[in-house]
């Protein structure tokens, strides 16, 4: 990576869910509470890197365009948005430490959605994902939940009700700086 120069410390923002959880609809929501928005989204990439969303990829690529564009997101002083799964621990902490020169905070933010209302909306998608993937997610998130202890600067629950500019602000507001 090019050597980048950051701006000061900015609150960034990692969307966690399983396919059908409401993500993208969070972070268009998020987008109109903070600063100077940026989404980057792992199913934009891999539609930029493929041709399609669908195509899953070589990770490795697709990470790595990801990375770049958060990192030029950030030396601009955007206010980053990650829009991706974020199912397995694994990808949490590997990212993470992908992150980690920026020196930025991160709030990981964890989509609160039944199994059964992500299957409900998928079958409404444009994008259908085999709900055999959903349940894997959905069992990975169980299994392994994300911690204050993977290093966010807050972990936030949000039910899908609470999808609104006002709720979101309430919940930025009761962070401690």
């Amino acid at each position: 990576m090019l050597p980048w120069r950051f701006p000061p410390l900015i609150l960034h923002h990692l969307l966690i869910g399983p396919p059908g959880s409401g993500k993208t609809t969070f972070a268009q929501v998020l987008a109109t509470v903070v600063p100077q928005p940026w989404i980057v989204s792992s199913d934009r990439i891999r539609s930029q890197l493929y041709g399609d969303a669908q195509i899953q990829g070589a990770w490795a690529e697709i990470e790595a365009a990801m990375g770049d564009e958060i990192y030029r997101a950030v030396a601009q002083g955007q206010t980053v948005i990650y829009d991706a799964t974020n199912a397995r621990q694994a990808h949490r902490l590997a990212w993470l430490t992908l992150m980690a020169p920026l020196q930025q905070s991160w709030i990981a933010w964890q989509m609160d959605t039944s199994l059964e209302l992500c299957l409900e909306r998928n079958q409404g998608r444009d994008r259908i994902v085999p709900p055999a993937v959903i349940e894997s997610m959905a069992n990975a998130l169980a299994t392994h939940p994300p911690s204050l202890a993977e290093g966010w600067h807050s972990l936030i629950p949000i039910q899908p009700h609470e999808v609104n500019p006002k709720t979101i602000r309430e919940k930025l507001a009761a962070l401690t700086p």
